[in-house]
């Protein structure tokens, strides 16, 4: 979801050419899924597209291919440092590390909790 999400914000914001934006999870549960139906009733109500993604896991190339690895809570960020190759844990952040006074803030996974 947040994928299609920041893909939108950067295209109404006119970045589409500058940013690139992909997802991957920590777990490989849902790896070849499309998205979830509740998450897709979202991007429908929300006019999102979704472009047809595929849930896959993070990878050691997603390290080496990304400037910066965003988790949203923090037991993802703990597991991609922990799935980093040597050297690249400090490419993971928490979604709003870099936001004053929301630091250690996290944004709670609705596939986890059943919130959407």
């Amino acid at each position: 979801m947040a994928e299609a999400m920041f893909k939108k914000m950067v295209t109404e914001a006119g970045l589409a050419d500058q940013i690139t934006v992909d997802s991957a999870g920590t777990s490989n549960i849902a790896e070849g899924s499309p998205a979830d139906s509740r998450t897709k009733a979202i991007f429908d109500k929300y006019h999102i597209k979704d472009d047809g993604m595929i849930a896959r896991q993070l990878q050691d190339r997603d390290y080496y291919d990304a400037d910066y690895i965003i988790a949203m809570d923090q037991m993802n960020v703990r597991d991609a440092k922990d799935m980093a190759p040597a050297g690249l844990e400090n490419m993971v952040h928490g979604i709003f590390e870099a936001t004053p006074g929301k630091e250690n803030c996290y944004i709670v996974d609705p596939w986890i909790t059943h919130r959407f």
